[in-house]
């Protein structure tokens, strides 16, 4: 994104402004799936052109560019009748999709108090991959005690 900049009305500059993608972000996508992630979309406010320019050749299902909050939540709302929906953000802008997802996970290392607040998860540093790998074994573990249990109840 480029701004130009003026003094007293003359154009004095110009800044250029651009995302980065964070190191690993490909190896990132490719583990979500391996976990069973299904459908990955990226919701953000930023401008299509950014949004566009910042995932090209990335695999995500779909894009979603230019959304208010409320937006957001639609998105999620819409996404829930494909099934349970996770939604990962950092911002204000977030929260209330973080509230209306199924799992709302607000990244803390560099978001706001808002996103953490209504989040059910909170991640201090940016490590959803093992996050979900500890939920998913945690999950089994407890439905294996269920099924030992009731096991053992109806031998006993």
């Amino acid at each position: 994104m480029t701004t130009s900049v003026a003094i007293d009305g003359r154009l004095a500059g110009e800044c250029v402004l651009s995302d980065e993608l964070r190191k690993g972000i490909k190896a990132l996508l490719r583990n979500l799936r391996r976990l069973g992630l299904e459908r990955l979309l990226l919701a953000t406010g930023d401008r299509r052109e950014v949004a566009e320019a910042v995932v090209s050749g990335l695999s995500f299902d779909a894009l979603r560019s230019e959304l208010t909050p409320d937006q957001k939540v639609m998105l999620v709302l819409s996404e829930c009748k494909n099934g349970p929906v996770m939604m990962v953000g950092d911002g204000v802008n977030d929260a209330p999709a973080l509230a209306t997802a199924d799992v709302g996970v607000a990244m803390g290392a560099g978001g706001t108090a808002a996103s953490a607040k209504i989040a059910d998860v909170v991640l201090l540093v940016d490590r959803i991959v093992p996050a979900i790998e500890i939920a998913q074994r945690s999950r089994s573990i407890a439905l294996q005690s269920v099924y030992a249990g009731s096991a053992y109840r109806s031998w006993g």
